[in-house]
């Protein structure tokens, strides 16, 4: 399970959660952002001084690959909501990863490599966006075919082609353009699952019927949608439990990606997979820190 969080969560009709202040490892980094509200929740507090304080790669050098985990981008976004970055900054990190030599890898990239000890690219990035939002369609997507880099989207398939004031969602089309492309893939993020029921958030209080049938919506909205079955998983608020796993599992989902900080290493359960916050605000050490785990500027 991942580590408690503090949680200030308010409701529309229906369960819809349109505020999350989140607290994870015991310091201030971006909420994921809320499903179905005009605005998406920040967290009150900014990010730390240095979230990227701890050296993550082992001192022997042992492979691990960075996945990076993207929400929402705007072109004026001013640092003051921890789930949005500008575009600006986006560009500014493609770029930076372009020109250091890193090499964007797919699902099947990264579960060749937990399973078969399959080689991966000698500086491999995997680059995450959580919830769908059409800012990845609009402003991250021409960035990556810029640069000739895959990413994943998880989708929360029961909102696509939804829009509440000035945040829309991904729509059918919008994913299909994408994946078409090669360079993107359409993952789950659950149709219906990022919200909470009572204190727990729906895979928690769902029982593994209930996780199955959420998933069966999703991967039947995708297939009508003529978008390739789903294999990935990203959980919701970052929470799971062993029963959310064995179900996703059952399923046939054989990557989940969690909202634990750090990088991913060869002997870690699939399931389980840790990712890396990008934060607004951050300048070119603290991202090129991010990525490579390691203090880099002197």
């Amino acid at each position: 399970m991942p580590k408690p969080y503090l949680r200030m969560v308010a409701g529309l009709s229906g369960g819809v959660v349109i505020l999350l202040t989140m607290w994870l490892w015991s310091a201030s980094v971006p909420a994921p952002p809320a499903v179905g509200s005009m605005t998406i929740a920040s967290t009150s507090a900014g990010p730390p001084a240095d979230p990227t304080a701890r050296d993550l790669v082992p001192a022997e050098d042992v492979p691990t690959v960075p996945v990076l985990l993207y929400h929402h981008l705007e072109p004026g976004a001013d640092g003051t909501n921890g789930a949005i970055i500008s575009t600006a900054e986006f560009e500014r990190q493609m770029a930076w990863l372009k020109a250091n030599g890193y090499t964007s890898i797919t699902t099947a990239q990264l579960l060749s490599w937990l399973e078969d000890g399959q080689p991966l690219p000698e500086r491999p990035v995997m680059i995450t966006f959580d919830d769908g939002y059409r800012s990845n369609y609009t402003y991250a997507y021409p960035v990556l075919q810029q640069h000739g880099f895959n990413a994943i989207i998880f989708m929360l398939t029961g909102l696509a082609g939804q829009k509440f004031g000035t945040l829309e969602y991904l729509t059918w089309e919008d994913m299909r353009a994408m994946a078409a492309s090669g360079l993107i893939e359409i993952h789950a993020h659950s149709h219906d699952g990022h919200r909470y029921i009572g204190e727990d958030p729906a895979l928690i209080a769902w029982s593994a019927e209930e996780i199955l049938a959420d998933w069966h919506q999703l991967t039947g909205a995708m297939a009508a949608a003529g978008l390739p079955a789903p294999t990935a998983y990203a959980y919701p608020f970052g929470e799971y439990d062993e029963e959310c796993i064995d179900a996703l599992r059952a399923a046939g989902v054989k990557l989940g990606f969690t909202v634990e900080h750090g990088r991913v290493g060869q002997d870690h359960d699939a399931l389980r997979l840790n990712r890396l916050v990008v934060y607004p605000g951050m300048d070119e050490c603290g991202f090129a820190r991010l990525v490579t785990g390691r203090s880099v500027c002197h």
